[in-house]
């Protein structure tokens, strides 16, 4: 006699560890046991239960490899019940499951066979019994309880995969999953991390998807407010901006191990699960204000490590609809953004030829970001990268001040270093570098272009020129040519790397204790550039044999007592404050020492100020009162220096750091100061600099003589051309 499901549904659920197990006599009974000669499937055990379905796993064929049965069970809350009235069964996953390509290429567990028994059926439910490959690890949600939350690298992997499968099914299948949740994540971590999505029970075709009052969704903690008629008032369904939110959550709960937020439509919860704070107006629906203070909050308790996702947090748990991410594409640019994946997983599966030497067994980098999500990306408005001037490209360089450091819109660079001998790579996994005088360090630069629209300027670009210094010391110069974006690190017989360049740097021994920066700085050539298109197209630059790309990495040597180095550098242009400020690089949640006394000043025009940290601070700042041509100044043209130094309370110079500044006039009385782009003797004046720091004066004085030169050559030349213009303006001409 078959059940009419309405009354199954109110039953209470039966016990899986009572001695007669009905559904598990029944799974036994009609799995073949039988294949051949083989034992089809053997050893079949319970395993686990979740809201709606139970598991089991068992042994399959002759190899006994391991797989995972899957059967309805009774749903015992008002959530699961009303999953199931809808058919949100093991029956509707079978369906969506068994249509998708190639599962396991795009981290979805696979289907492997199905069964259907009519007792099953006549107990009420689908009647269907699947078998999946059994994933040797745990789930996410078990993983964060038992081991806390996720580092940056174990996270960048999980959800690396986890956005690869997510794009797949919503681009390549039309689907959306609708219950991503931490407990359908499975992750294994045998080096590299790996993570599969399972239990595709709720996912729905996107075009078939129709506005309900109470739509389809996962986990209470996942679900989007702006879906749910009860807390937004308005009738709606379960959208792509409304996965891109589950992941976001998935993502925070891996970071900080706590959900954020639950929202209960059956008992009309809406709380933060941070302070039970209750998050609807007096006429129960969601209260703006109170939930984005929430999520506000919720951002702030970031680990120190996950920061670097502020911006992306901010975006995936917004209910702002003008803010919060509209597609899984938008929340995974983000994410492949602000993971700043390294170069070495492109180097160990494409490099074709190994050309370290003396270097065996040497890794630099450890995967970070999941590889292969941006396959399901498609480049937008390519027209953006370049500037194209009457068939010439227009090549701009711009300083980015938080980091800060110099980037292009030809080509890009990354860069990762490690200390000679060591596998761990030190930057940019941790920040920062850690050394003594006389250290070795390795560094892997990658350089490629840009893509560009079609017809533009194409083919291999001619080297360019970089350098490797720590400020204030000499360093060492190189070649690279940059890659093309669509083609492999490679290395060719006649010319070299492609795409890269290996560069080693030691710590100089008479190096003392502190912060000091190793920079990393490429130049563009003079034009005009050779023509190397097939188009007749050229490459113009804005500032030649100027610094197109440039990293500032804090280098800390020995054990200073305090390690702080400015971060931010900041101009307010016409009237704005121009800024600095100043951070403890090992940790921004330590105070800085208020007894530091940091000096800042501009070498060249003999002018400084001093200013301390105030007490019990994670960050300092002061205010720069700069030269103003408009006050009188004499301010010429040209790149300037911002030399900022450091003091312990016993007098030691503990952090070091310079800035190519420059001044801007756009009017005979108005100007203001900004970053500017040096060229490569920039570097070497520092040296000079770096000794008067430290009592000789010399090299300083000589510089500074020669600008004085320079300038009162200027003002004679100038002087000299006013009276010529004043005589030929007596003579009538």
């Amino acid at each position: 006699m078959t059940v009419d499901l309405s009354e199954k549904l109110n039953e209470t659920p039966k016990d899986s560890n009572t001695s007669k197990d009905e559904v598990y006599d029944i799974i036994k009974e009609t799995l073949p046991k039988a294949g051949g000669s083989y034992i089809k499937y053997s050893n079949i055990a319970p395993f686990k239960e979740g809201g709606t379905r139970r598991v089991f796993t068992a042994d399959w064929g002759p190899g006994e490899k391991k797989v995972v049965i899957k059967v309805d069970k009774t749903p015992s809350t008002p959530h699961a019940k009303r999953h199931v009235s809808r058919g949100h069964t093991t029956e509707s996953e079978l369906k969506v499951a068994a249509r998708i390509e190639s599962p396991e290429e795009h981290n979805i567990l696979a289907l492997r066979d199905y069964y259907f028994s009519e007792k099953l059926k006549a107990m009420g439910y689908s009647g269907f019994i699947t078998v999946e490959d059994y994933f040797p690890g745990e789930t996410l949600e078990d993983t964060v309880r038992t081991n806390g939350p996720l580092g940056k690298k174990d996270f960048a992997e999980i959800f690396g995969d986890v956005l690869i499968a997510e794009n797949y099914l919503i681009t390549h299948e039309k689907l959306l999953n609708r219950d991503a949740n931490p407990k359908n994540i499975l992750v294994e971590k045998n080096g590299r991390c790996k993570a599969v999505l399972t239990d595709l029970t709720n996912a729905g075709k996107i075009a078939e998807i129709q506005d309900k009052i109470s739509p389809t969704y996962g986990a209470k903690t996942l679900v989007d407010p702006l879906i749910l008629s009860k807390f937004s008032g308005v009738v709606s369904h379960y959208n792509e901006a409304s996965e891109a939110r589950a992941i976001a959550l998935d993502m925070y709960f891996a970071a900080t191990g706590q959900m954020p937020f639950r929202f209960d439509e059956d008992s009309g919860e809406a709380v933060s699960l941070f302070d039970n704070k209750n998050l609807l107006d007096d006429s129960g629906k969601i209260d703006h204000e109170k939930y984005n203070e929430s999520a506000r909050a919720a951002t702030k308790k970031l680990p120190k490590e996950m920061r670097r996702y502020s911006k992306m947090f901010e975006r995936g748990l917004s209910i702002n609809s003008k803010k919060r991410y509209q597609t899984m594409e938008e929340l995974s640019r983000d994410f492949e953004k602000y993971s700043k994946p390294t170069l070495w997983e492109k180097f160990k599966r494409k490099l074709k030829r190994n050309v370290i030497i003396g270097l065996t067994g040497l890794t630099l980098f450890g995967a970070t970001t999941g590889v292969g999500i941006n396959q399901y990306i498609q480049n937008k408005n390519l027209e953006e990268q370049v500037q194209v001037e009457k068939g010439t490209y227009k090549v701009k360089s711009e300083w980015n001040s938080v980091d800060p450091k110099i980037e292009n819109n030809l080509i890009k660079a990354k860069l990762g270093i490690s200390k000679k001998g060591e596998i761990d790579m030190q930057y940019p996994q941790r920040g920062y570098l850690e050394a003594n005088p006389g250290d070795s360090f390795f560094g892997t630069i990658g350089v490629d272009e840009f893509p560009r629209p079609k017809g533009e300027y194409s083919g291999l670009l001619p080297s360019i020129k970089g350098k490797i210094y720590i400020e204030g010391y000499s360093g060492k110069e190189f070649n690279v040519y940059p890659g093309d974006y669509n083609q492999d690190y490679q290395y060719q017989e006649f010319i070299g790397e492609v795409g890269y360049k290996w560069v080693d740097i030691d710590i100089p021994k008479e190096i003392t204790p502190g912060t000091h920066n190793m920079i990393v700085e490429l130049y563009a050539p003079l034009n005009p550039w050779n023509d190397y298109s097939s188009e007749g197209k050229k490459v113009n630059f804005e500032d030649p044999n100027k610094v197109i790309n440039r990293f500032s990495v804090p280098l800390v040597i020995g054990k200073p007592s305090s390690k702080v180095s400015v971060k931010r550098l900041s101009f307010g242009k016409l009237g704005g404050p121009d800024y600095f400020g100043v951070n403890r690089i090992d940790s921004t949640l330590e105070t800085i020492n208020s007894k530091i006394t940091y000096k800042v000043s501009i070498p060249e025009m003999d002018t400084s100020w001093t200013f301390n940290p105030k007490e019990n601070s994670n960050q300092a700042g002061l205010y720069l009162h700069l030269p103003d041509y408009y006050k009188g100044d004499k301010i010429d043209r040209g790149t300037y220096t911002l030399q900022v130094t450091a003091k312990d309370s016993a007098g030691d110079i503990i952090n070091t750091g310079f800035f190519p500044i420059g001044y801007k006039q756009i009017s005979e009385k108005c100007g203001y100061w900004d970053y500017a782009l040096p060229d490569s003797s920039w570097s070497d004046n520092l040296v000079e600099y770096r000794k008067a720091i430290y009592g000789d004066s010399t090299g300083l004085k000589g510089i500074q003589q020669d600008l004085a030169r320079e300038r009162q050559k200027k003002i004679d030349r100038q002087e000299y051309q006013a009276t010529q213009d004043s005589l030929y303006k007596n003579r009538g001409y």
